[in-house]
């Protein structure tokens, strides 16, 4: 069995989403049911698995679903090319972005036509909310130092600076939360954004090397440990977590870094 994956509401139960047939079925003038349960491929565990609409379940995978789910009532239909589902049906939506029709899902898959979820208008009360947290980012990014500035930017985003000056950082660091200000948020002068800089810049500086993911100081040759990077957590953040676990060789490996 699959391990369960914590499915996270991303839906708003006052708005009305709306997906439309692209490619091939953009001019599909007639209906198309959409399967009820199926096979599809999860992009997450890189694993082909069934899935099942079902008004009592959140998550649309069988393996995650208890174990009398309700049974869908109805049909799953585009109509020239349009279907339109409540915020408040979110068993529904999430059934839809798991099917291997849709066109934004990772990996992909064979579909007779593929749709895609248009992307609703915000409601007033998220425009505000939208702003109140660009106003936030940017009173802390002000507030600021130089050094607070770069750590966050090199460790986050790998930034170099060509003038190094506070208002290249700051200015860098304003297109960046534009671009993403819950990211920039969340980790935005944090321990670990500290950490991660000071590792990064340990490497620059030929204090640390690596070679196919052993770590070791550069002028001992000293073992530091064995990362296995993937495209997901690249070494930095792999090395940070194992910072986290406490052991002794990574607190001894933190007191050294300090003291270089």
């Amino acid at each position: 069995m699959t391990a369960k994956k914590e499915i996270q509401s991303k839906w708003s139960p006052d708005k009305t989403y709306r997906f439309k047939l692209v490619g091939t079925g953009a001019n599909h003038k007639g209906t198309y049911y959409l399967p009820t349960q199926t096979i599809v491929y999860d992009p997450e565990t890189n694993d082909m698995r069934k899935i099942r609409l079902s008004p009592t379940e959140k998550s649309p995978y069988v393996d995650e679903q208890s174990d009398s789910p309700a049974d869908f009532q109805g049909v799953l239909k585009f109509h020239k090319g349009k279907l339109t589902v409540s915020g408040r049906q979110e068993y529904k939506l999430n059934y839809l972005m798991a099917l291997d029709h849709n066109s934004d899902k990772k990996g992909g898959g064979k579909a007779l036509y593929k749709f895609k979820l248009e992307v609703p208008e915000l409601t007033e009360k998220e425009k505000a909310e939208a702003k109140k947290l660009r106003l936030k980012v940017q009173l802390r990014l002000a507030e600021a130092s130089k050094d607070e500035l770069a750590d966050f930017l090199e460790s986050e985003y790998g930034y170099q600076p060509t003038t190094d000056t506070e208002e290249e950082l700051f200015n860098r660091a304003m297109s960046y939360a534009e671009q993403n200000p819950e990211h920039v948020l969340k980790t935005f002068k944090t321990e670990e954004t500290k950490m991660k800089a000071t590792i990064a810049r340990a490497f620059k500086s030929q204090k640390l090397k690596q070679v196919n993911g052993v770590v070791t100081w550069k002028e001992t040759g000293v073992e530091i440990g064995t990362f296995k990077p993937t495209a997901d957590k690249k070494l930095i953040q792999l090395m940070v977590e194992w910072i986290d676990k406490g052991s002794k060789e990574a607190n001894d490996f933190v007191k050294k870094l300090a003291a270089e």
